[in-house]
């Protein structure tokens, strides 16, 4: 009879397979790589790219990254010539004039009386530098924009006639008697300056928060102003601000993100009518828009893009224009079309900064083993070599948030933030499996014992079933503690069923309080007749059980010291985990008797901060933590502009391991900073809130 193992909080699905005496450890697989991407720049051959607060440069034109260690953490980046310079939320503004390989912080005549120098916008405008400072404090008004003629060696105010309106984003262009007017798209409209900053007057669009900004000639010796806002949908001027239009046919997204204008078209082709350039839209749920006639009317082109919901779409954050290149940086990772928009693929190889949520296992049509991996915020990836290589296959996915995955014959199904996708040809395409709208954590199939399949779905509002393959779901009648959101106690326990989930029972992981169990998988039988248990946790790797869950032997040889282990799976001779921000690592099955003793618990012998867990997170989330020595401790949450959101821990703790909980129900989803502080010991890691 089947084995049916569920978190304490998810629903975890069971393998069977046989042990291998071939002793190996963990090795990291290539790939799965994504991330957030935020901001591209481009100097002669190299590009740099702006990576959940991290920068990565590709020499290639993005086929590979390589990460900066510039121990800095960055909102964007731009370039003037050799020039690159990068944008803080805490730290003002850095340059570089080589390649990234060493920054310094230019921030003479910037706020000094701030404990940190939030940078929200940059731009290089002729020889002058803009930069727009936020204030530390959430929802307060920002201090101002500054200018610099001399690459950010001095910054002058450059504030009048803004009043208190946030600089979100600049742009300029030629007036039509020769001159650059410079534009400023703020919280309170669009604003103009013909005296290079010197002043500013505002140009229409007011109380109307401006996200994006584009300017091109009209073809008779004046401009058009592209206004992208932040609700209301795209505008455009055609006599410098004196009127505006909203041109927003065929757009059906109305929270613009960003723009870009291709000029010549060179190289590539010119998808619609019209004898203008092609501009190009992004929004906020993922969706890139064309037009080639001034705004008249445009076309979605998402071909290879995770376009969805507002919550949920990959959310585009910057377009660039590169010759027949156009760049999007969008919130599953930097993604290139070479056709104007036609089609696009990701280009985030070498980006090491996505969660593997779940791994599952499939014959595919030839015969031949397809691994499957589920992450955050990337999508869905593939690989037919058990992991020496994966490929995005996100064709109908509406999710940047796959956190499940379940194979049934020719079926594949992946769980998302935003229901369920199946997909009947090894990944190729995908279209809806039912639960649209639920944030589903875990899925589970087995046969019941007419010998039928049946789904699980534990979402978070509820657990439910399906004996049609997804085309119909049904609330599961039975009681399982394992599907409420505000369960986390059991933090270190999975719930199992012997009888197809009629009944469950509680097994425990005898373990510190600070572990939380990922995931589970059965192996079945051991040469002693009994299950072994494997189980990934948070702090503690992975961890396996020869004796139904009454001892727990550790199984890490290999593996990277920071856990957190979110999937398990067997594929041929091969055990899969998924590791936060540190994608899939595999190592050859050995038998369970060869793992290494866990050590007893002890005094921590350094200082260490573990990521939290769960990750992504939503209301709440767990931090733990070690101290190795009595010390004073500050526990700390920011946002991406270095704000501080929350103080969790401010106070001399003794040497231990401790934990602490970040509750954020009253803040938007995004991601966010938290920083450990110990005596001289200071250490950061991301986390990300999803509503």
């Amino acid at each position: 009879m089947k084995t049916l193992l569920v978190h304490s909080i998810l629903f975890v699905g069971f393998i069977i397979f046989p042990l291998f005496r071939v002793p190996a450890q963990w090795i990291h697989s290539n790939g799965p790589y994504g991330g957030t991407a935020h901001s591209l720049a481009i100097s002669g051959n190299n590009l740099f790219l702006c990576v959940d607060g991290n920068i990565y440069r590709s020499t290639d034109n993005g086929s590979y990254w390589n990460s900066i260690n510039a121990n800095i953490t960055e909102n964007f980046i731009i370039s003037n010539g050799e020039n690159i310079f990068a944008g803080t939320g805490g730290g003002g503004v850095y340059l570089s004039n080589d390649n990234g390989a060493n920054w310094r912080a230019v921030n003479n005549g910037l706020p000094s009386i701030l404990p940190e120098l939030n940078v929200s916008s940059l731009a290089v405008i002729g020889t002058c530098l803009f930069a727009s400072i936020r204030s530390p404090v959430v929802r307060q008004p920002g201090l101002g924009v500054f200018r610099s003629s001399d690459n950010g060696s001095n910054w002058f105010s450059s504030n009048i006639g803004l009043g208190s309106a946030d600089a979100n984003v600049f742009a300029s262009g030629q007036n039509g008697t020769g001159n650059t007017d410079i534009f400023v798209g703020t919280s309170n409209g669009v604003f103009r300056s013909t005296n290079n900053g010197g002043s500013w007057i505002s140009i229409g669009l007011e109380k109307t928060n401006i996200s994006a900004l584009a300017i091109n000639s009209n073809g008779t010796g004046g401009i058009n102003i592209f206004a992208g806002t932040w609700s209301n949908g795209l505008f455009l001027s055609t006599d410098r601000g004196s009127h505006w239009s909203a041109v927003n046919s065929g757009i059906a997204d109305t929270y613009i993100s960003a723009l870009a204008i291709n000029s010549n078209n060179s190289g590539g082709i010119n998808l619609f009518t019209g004898n203008g350039a092609n501009i190009f839209v992004g929004t906020q749920e993922g969706n890139v828009y064309l037009s080639s006639n001034n705004g008249a009317s445009w076309s979605a082109v998402n071909t290879g893009l995770i376009s969805g919901s507002f919550d949920w779409g990959a959310g585009i954050f910057s377009l660039t224009v590169n010759g027949s290149n156009i760049f999007a940086c969008t919130l599953a990772g930097l993604f290139l079309s070479t056709d104007n928009g036609l089609n696009w693929k990701p280009m985030n190889n070498g980006i090491q900064s996505i969660t593997v949520n779940a791994i599952a296992v499939d014959s595919n049509i030839a015969g031949n083993t397809s691994v499957f991996a589920g992450t955050f915020p990337s999508g869905v990836f593939l690989s037919t070599d058990n992991g020496t290589n994966w490929t995005a296959v996100n064709n109908g996915i509406r999710s940047v948030n796959i956190s499940a995955l379940t194979v049934i014959g020719r079926n594949i199904f992946a769980g998302s933030s935003d229901g369920v996708f199946r997909s009947t040809n090894n990944g190729v395409s995908w279209n809806d499996g039912g639960l649209d709208g639920s944030y589903v954590v875990k899925l589970l199939s087995a046969s019941d014992q007419a010998g039928d399949t049946v789904i699980f779905a534990g979402t978070w509002s509820g657990t439910f079933l399906s004996t049609d393959y997804g085309n119909n779901w049904v609330t599961y009648p039975v009681a399982i503690p394992a599907t409420s959101a505000n369960v986390v106690a059991l933090a270190n326990a999975f719930y199992y069923s012997s009888n197809v989930g009629a009944g469950w029972n509680l097994t425990e992981l005898p373990r510190t309080t600070n572990t939380w169990i990922g995931c589970v998988i059965a192996v079945s039988p051991n040469s002693g007749g009994d299950t072994d248990i494997i189980v990934g946790t948070s702090d503690e790797g992975v961890l396996i059980s020869t004796n139904n869950g009454t001892a727990w032997n550790s199984f890490n040889t290999g593996m990277p010291s920071a856990y957190g282990i979110y999937s398990l799976a067997a594929s041929g001779p091969y055990l899969l985990a998924g590791i936060n921000l540190s994608g899939v690592w595999k190592r050859l099955l050995s038998e369970v008797t060869s793992v290494q003793k866990t050590p007893p618990n002890q005094i921590p012998q350094l200082f260490s901060l573990s990521q939290n867990y769960p990750n992504p997170f939503n209301p709440s989330t767990t931090i733990s933590y070690q101290i190795a020595s009595a010390s004073k401790v500050s526990l700390k949450v920011y946002d991406l502009l270095g704000r501080e959101i929350a103080t969790l821990v401010d106070e001399t703790k003794l040497a231990g391991n401790y934990t602490a909980t970040f509750r954020a129900a009253n803040l938007p989803s995004g991601v966010y900073f938290y920083r450990l502080q110990a005596g001289t010991f200071t250490q950061t890691k991301k986390l990300v809130l999803l509503k």
